[in-house]
């Protein structure tokens, strides 16, 4: 499991906006390759989706805008469960350590 050590978050991150954008790029590092069988008979590729994949576009309105899009794998009591959010069901993804150039504005 890559572990959340909360000293290791960028001091100049003062939004949740932020920290979602931070996070999301730090999990495509991580697993960067990593690919699963999202859907039989997906037209994606062969079949396989990214883990975490990130793109920026220009919109329609001319802004830049930073896509992330993250399947996270839930535990199977997520559905029977209440007495969690729904954060506390997502299964770790790997054990890789956070870089260096993660951890510093």
């Amino acid at each position: 499991m890559t572990a959340l050590v909360r000293s290791e978050i960028p001091a100049g991150i003062t939004t949740i906006a932020q920290l979602h954008t931070w996070s999301g790029l730090a999990l495509e590092e991580l697993n960067r390759g990593v690919n699963y069988k999202e859907a039989q008979g997906s037209a994606i590729d062969s079949g396989l989706a990214p883990l975490v994949d990130t793109s920026i576009i220009s919109a329609a309105d001319g802004t830049k805008r930073l896509i992330l899009r993250t399947s996270m794998e839930l535990a199977p009591t997520y559905t029977s469960d209440r007495s969690k959010k729904m954060w506390m069901f997502t299964q770790n993804m790997s054990n890789a350590l956070l870089p260096a150039n993660f951890k510093v504005d």
